[in-house]
């Protein structure tokens, strides 16, 4: 019992991890977090792309472009992190952590505003569209109403 209490609380040399790879390792799991977000986005912007490359388009495809940066950067701070002794000091750790989540977090503010843009242009068109559809049924009956 006494050698089993000892294997729980001193694991073996291999099994530690320091406070760099641990660190390392958990932004590995707010990466794969933010990827199917990315992949989501970057899917969007490949269909839109034939219909206009209007304002709308270019803010979402910067948005695009910031957020796989910042996913970028996460995935060699991690991979720094985990394999060298470069990133021990905290200005270092602190400046990363600064550029990953600032960068992530522009872009997805730029995508949102690019996203809202596109929206209230697809409501524009909607409007233009049932507005033209009453002018129309207001023509038919109207000729209708002259034939008959």
């Amino acid at each position: 019992m006494t050698s089993l209490r000892v294997a729980l609380l001193d694991p073996p040399v291999a099994l530690r991890f320091d406070t760099c790879s641990t660190m390392g390792i958990s932004f590995l799991g707010m990466g794969l977090f933010n990827l199917p977000l990315l992949v989501a986005q970057w899917l969007g912007l490949l269909a839109m792309r034939r219909r206009s490359k209007a304002g709308a388009w270019r803010c979402m495809m910067a948005g695009t472009l910031l957020s796989t940066l910042g996913w970028l950067l996460t995935l060699i701070m991690m991979v720094m992190m985990m394999l060298s002794s470069l990133l021990q000091t905290s200005e270092w750790i602190g400046l990363w952590m600064m550029l990953t989540g600032s960068s992530q977090a522009l872009g997805s503010l730029v995508f949102a505003v690019g996203f809202a843009i596109h929206g209230a242009g697809l409501k524009r068109e909607a409007d233009r569209v049932t507005e033209l559809e009453m002018i129309i049924a207001a023509q038919n009956e109207q000729l209708a109403r002259q034939q008959g």
